[in-house]
């Protein structure tokens, strides 16, 4: 039996506080996360956003240069990653109402081994379903492609050879088995002699 390969992610931590940083590096650490990066401030985590994806930003309130909700809600909204939120019990329970509809997870500090292990992995189990209805639509998009440019060269048949539809869908048929070629390969070559 082939044994899937595990999926992999990489990790954005932006958080000033070192022992924060070593505890969740710590705990969110193994091959389902080669990539662990930490960034101290929303400006730094910014520029490493534009340099590489990250599928999970995991972001402890406030940060220096910013309290990291816009930052957070950015990450989430224009780079797809999904964002937990670590906040002090103080202002939790406003951040979680400001965010939650936008799909980002709060968690209060302190914060416990488990609740961020059981956290981190929901937000690669969403990514995870993102990549596959990602694939889905690639494959929706090619196979929409692939009927496009069949029925330009049957059009080119129908018009050039005084074919059916019929007859043209057929021939285009016949042509791929034939040569062992796929039906989008024979209709672009249609296209390109005709």
């Amino acid at each position: 039996m082939i044994k899937r390969k595990d999926p992999q992610y990489a990790v954005l931590l932006v958080s000033a506080a070192d022992q924060l940083n070593n505890f969740v590096k710590r705990v969110v650490s193994g091959p389902r996360f080669p990539v662990f990066e930490i960034r101290k401030s929303a400006t730094l985590a910014r520029r490493a956003m534009l340099e590489r994806h990250f599928d999970i930003v995991l972001v402890s309130l406030p940060l220096p240069d910013e309290m990291g909700v816009e930052f957070a809600l950015d990450a989430a909204e224009r780079h797809g990653a999904a964002v937990l939120l670590m906040a002090p019990p103080e202002i939790a329970g406003d951040v979680t109402d400001h965010v939650i509809d936008r799909g980002i997870i709060t968690i209060q500090k302190p914060l416990s081994e488990k609740d961020v292990i059981r956290n981190v992995r929901f937000l690669a189990a969403v990514q995870q379903r993102l990549r596959e209805k990602d694939r889905q639509v690639q494959r929706l998009e090619e196979k929409m492609e692939e009927i496009r440019i069949v029925n330009k060269a049957k059009w080119k048949l129908i018009t050039a050879e005084g074919l059916s539809e019929e007859e043209a869908h057929a021939r285009i048929g016949k042509l791929a088995m034939d040569r062992g070629l796929t039906r989008k390969m024979v209709a672009e070559e249609i296209i390109e002699k005709y």
